[in-house]
């Protein structure tokens, strides 16, 4: 397990200082074992929704991350702690199950049709372990799989892969079904109490973000005004988390 260190950003930018570890070993995770047992569950209340809502699930909204676009489709039940009440009553058992994990603050249902790849990048802070629980494999490597800081791993049915979102990662299907995965994010050890911190400020940079790719101006903006409007945003987005008992 990784020790604390300063929480980074990607929205603010600059050089990501950590040393740039990939996966977590599931021995060190005491919550996996969560995951793992409940994994029919799981398939049995995700694939039902899905198969009611395949037609209104939207794709990932920063398209530039993928190279056929409206591929990448997702939809959550809580993201950054905040509800999205349809998702979870057509999903109870699931959210339920997942409450049970500590410090999760984020959950979510990854889709990749055939065909597909995320360019590698990096996710939103260095304040949490990511978690792909996988539902649906239509193959192994070298057709689909997970690369994380220089390192490829297949995903396989029900087991948890736990990695460092901040690393430089990848993902692919170049099978001809579609991959889909249980996606959360647990806050790592040290940063508990920094909870609603670490949620508004992701939150308030994907909403800059989405401002961003609207006002293309925004984006060429000095990385400390960027910093000062995130800081802004964050701050509402804080107060409206700690108001609403979101999770």
């Amino acid at each position: 397990m990784q020790s604390k260190s300063k929480i980074w950003y990607s929205f603010i930018g600059g050089d990501f200082k950590e040393h740039d570890f990939g996966f977590y070993e599931n021995d060190n995770l005491a919550w996996v074992n969560t995951l793992e047992d409940n994994v029919s569950l799981f398939q049995e209340e995700i694939n039902a929704y899905i198969e009611d809502n395949n037609n209104e699930i939207k794709p990932y909204f920063n398209e530039s991350l993928v190279t056929k676009k409206k591929s990448w489709k997702t939809f959550a039940f809580f993201f950054w702690t905040w509800r999205v009440t349809k998702n979870i009553k057509q999903c109870p058992k699931t959210n339920e199950t997942l409450r049970q994990i500590p410090n999760i603050i984020s959950a979510s249902v990854s889709i990749l049709e055939p065909g597909l790849t995320i360019k590698p990048h990096r996710g939103d802070t260095n304040a949490i372990i990511r978690c792909h629980l996988p539902l649906i494999v239509p193959k192994g490597l070298p057709e689909c799989g997970l690369e994380v800081a220089g390192e490829k791993r297949p995903w396989e049915l029900g087991k948890v892969l736990a990695f460092n979102d901040a690393a430089k990662h990848s993902a692919w299907n170049h099978s001809d079904k579609r991959r889909i995965v249980l996606l959360i994010d647990v806050l790592r050890p040290g940063y508990q109490h920094k909870k609603y911190t670490v949620c508004s400020m992701v939150l308030g940079g994907l909403v800059m973000q989405f401002l961003f790719q609207k006002v293309p101006f925004f984006k060429n903006l000095p990385i400390f005004f960027k910093a000062i409007l995130l800081k802004v945003n964050a701050f509402f987005i804080n107060l409206i988390l700690r108001v609403s008992t979101l999770i």
